[in-house]
């Protein structure tokens, strides 16, 4: 009669304790699919699985050491960055047990869950099963315009000196960003909105007021994101010189709410307007 990988009769008990069901689910999740070095993943899969072991997964069924191997390097492959991660503790049972999981890119590390089921003998893995959920659904894009009436909405309180309507438009994490010389106190990256705050004090502080002007000439949304296109123009208190520039932004939207920033200008332009003439 031929055994049955499944029936819990046919193992030997002290071959599965929890102790060594839990470390072969663990240590196969990070030594073995989490692991992008070929040779430390073969020599992972040599201590873990046992040489005839059976990997089932929604791909198909695979046997033996190198089979396993290359179904891993092509999950790899098609998923570069992305990691595994334990979901939980694992629930062990007589024979064997389980362990749920998550896999994704950094920025949406669940984007793929499951469970393996697994069947231990001899102090290693003789069968595990990949049961893979559904991956999770993308989220609803951004009305047009409601990204529109967000990034409208902010440049208008700039423009009018409402600073803090500005400001609480902001995600409570926002990547702001305006590129270019270092020299100048507004550039560079910020991350809270009362950075933006203060920077958007700086601006308005280093100029002579009533002098300024800023034009919003065209604004292009695709989902989330939008570009705006427009001029900056003005004059600076300590030199009296005045700069008249293109300028793009580009915003991040989500759910009403300005997650990214990113200005281009011509700080080279700029930062000649602050320096005296010789």
């Amino acid at each position: 009669m031929t055994s049955n990988s499944l029936d819990p009769t046919t193992l030997d008990g002290t071959d599965a304790t929890p102790d060594r069901v839990s470390e072969l689910l663990l240590r196969n999740l990070l030594d073995v699919f989490d692991e992008r070095d070929g040779d430390r993943r073969l020599a992972a899969i040599a201590e873990l699985w046992a040489p005839d072991a059976v990997f089932v997964d929604p791909e198909g069924r695979f046997v033996g050491h190198a089979a396993l191997d290359a179904t891993v390097a092509q999950l790899q492959g098609r998923t570069a960055g992305w990691r595994f991660s334990a979901a939980g503790t694992p629930l062990v049972h007589p024979g064997g047990g389980e362990l749920s999981w998550s896999y994704g890119p950094p920025e949406d590390p669940a984007r793929v869950t499951g469970t393996d089921v697994a069947v231990v003998r001899g102090g290693r893995i003789a069968t595990l099963y990949a049961i893979v959920g559904a991956p999770a659904p993308a989220p609803a894009p951004e009305p047009t315009d409601a990204v529109l009436n967000t990034v409208q909405a902010f440049f208008g309180h700039v423009g009018a000196g409402e600073l803090d309507q500005a400001i609480a438009l902001f995600t409570e994490q926002v990547d702001w960003l305006i590129s270019g010389n270092q020299n100048l106190a507004w550039t560079g990256a910020r991350s809270r909105p009362e950075e933006v705050a203060d920077v958007l004090t700086t601006i308005g502080g280093l100029h002579v007021p009533g002098e300024s002007v800023s034009e919003i000439r065209q604004i292009l949304v695709d989902g989330a994101d939008a570009v705006v296109l427009g001029r900056i123009a003005h004059t600076t208190l300590a030199t009296g010189r005045r700069y008249d520039m293109p300028v793009a932004f580009h915003l991040t939207v989500r759910d009403g709410r300005i997650a990214r920033l990113h200005m281009y200008e011509d700080t080279y332009l700029v930062s000649q307007a602050f320096e005296p003439i010789a």
